[in-house]
Order: structure tokens, then sequence, then C-alpha cells
């Protein structure tokens, strides 16, 4: 038995040598990068939306700010995330117009402003696998203006409330779905696919 668990360990550490490694910085401009396939843009008519997937250990990164990070801080970040799957949402104008006040006459401010702090929630779904995985963290961050775009963040959990590892796991593509009822241009899927989860770097720390 203890040969079987040597070989397990040996065949871990030869696939983490295989990967790239990146400093914290390198690190997140690697997830941000559209070239590699975790940010997903879509342009539906006069609209864009771009979905960000968030591994764990980028969330950490972008939280701690610090320059000087050290493992055990990179690990206790990521373990109060608890296993939600985590996503960024951004909906801008193809034109660069001001989001919030494009078609919002006569009172609509108030309700799109209403609809995308509150509703929207409902209106998003994560395919993982088998399971579908309902939205059950959601904050719309409101710039008063100060940005053309709005931004959500947004966690997926399941039912077991397993940790997924950063989706490492999946037999397929993660699947991010957008039951449009504001912008009228219907369902939206952003696919981010297994292999370019399976295919991030790993981070390296001084």
């Amino acid at each position: 038995m203890a040969w079987v668990i040597s070989l397990i360990v040996l065949m871990i550490g030869l696939e983490s040598c295989g990967k790239k490694q990146l400093k914290p910085m390198q690190y997140i401009n690697y997830v941000e990068n559209d070239n590699n396939g975790l940010k997903v843009v879509r342009k539906m008519g006069d609209y864009v939306l771009t979905a960000q997937y968030e591994p764990y250990k980028y969330l950490a990164l972008k939280e701690l700010k610090k320059t000087n990070m050290t493992l055990p801080e990179i690990n206790e970040k990521v373990n109060q995330m608890g296993s939600l799957q985590y996503f960024t949402v951004k909906m801008s104008h193809r034109d660069g117009g001001d989001f919030m006040k494009r078609n919002a006459a006569h009172g609509q401010y108030n309700k799109k402003v209403q609809y995308l702090s509150f509703g929207i929630k409902n209106d998003f779904k994560l395919l993982y696998d088998m399971d579908t995985l309902e939205c059950v963290l959601h904050h719309f961050e409101r710039t008063y203006g100060v940005s053309p775009y709005v931004t959500f963040v947004l966690g997926f959990g399941n039912d077991s409330g397993s940790r997924k590892s950063d989706s490492r796991d999946l037999k397929g593509n993660l699947v991010l779905i957008y039951d449009d009822q504001l912008l009228g241009i219907g369902p939206i899927r952003f696919s981010v696919k297994k292999e370019a989860i399976e295919g991030m770097p790993e981070l390296m720390l001084n």
C-alpha cells in the first residue's frame, strides 16, 4: 500500500513540475488575459458582456494586496472562501456610453437599479458537470456614474457544499448562463473550457 501512496505523490509532483510557475502579479495577469480562456467576452447587439472566472488563489491574491505573501496566508484566505465557484461579470455598451443611464427615462432608472441590486441574482446559473449551481452570493458594485459599465461579483454553490478545488476535477466545461431579463438579447452562455482550467499555471511565492 505504501508504494501506491508514494507513486501517487510522485505523479502529483511531476504534474506540478511540468506546469508553468508564475509570481503573484504574473498569475493575476494570466487569469485576466483574454487569450487564456478564463475570461469570456460576448458581444450581443449593442452590449458587451464579460465573465471572468476567478480561481481561489487568484481571489486570495486580489484580497491580500501584498507584495510579499506566504503560502500559509494564501491557504488561509482560500479556506475562508468555502465551496463556492466565483465569477465577476461586467456589462457595458459597445459605444462606451453610461450603462445605467441608457434607456432609463421615466422612472426606469430606479427599476434598473433594483433589478441589478437584487433580481438579477435569480437569472444566473452555473452548469458544473451534471449539477446546476444556484447563485448564492451576489454583489452589485455601484459606481454612481464614475464608470460607464456595471460589475457583479457572483458565487455559485452546490447542495453538498463540497470544495471543487478550482474546478480542476471537471469532466466538461464550466458554463455560466445568464437568462437575460434586462437587455432584450436572450439567454447568454459563457463557457470556460475544461482545458483552460486544467492548464492554469502554479503560483510561485518567494
